[in-house]
């Protein structure tokens, strides 16, 4: 993402918990550690069009929108 969130904490690691499918949204979680605190992102890659919705949780922000394909122009 870029913007809101800055993830350079190296306590944590982002570990996909469901790669999603045909109609099952994608899942990522993220623990962060001493103190367990954790992100969750969820993405509907399976979603017609180009732009796909996502979920983002993280401590106590809830931030949703879509994604679009990203591509560095060289």
């Amino acid at each position: 993402m870029i913007g809101l969130v800055n993830n350079y904490n190296a306590n944590g690691t982002p570990r996909i918990i469901d790669a999603g499918s045909s109609d099952q949204a994608l899942k990522v979680l993220t623990v962060y550690g001493p103190k367990t605190t954790v992100d969750y992102l969820q993405l509907l890659g399976f979603a017609e069009g180009r732009r796909k919705p996502f979920l983002f949780i993280s401590h106590l922000n809830v931030i949703t929108g879509s994604c679009v394909p990203y591509r560095v122009v060289k």
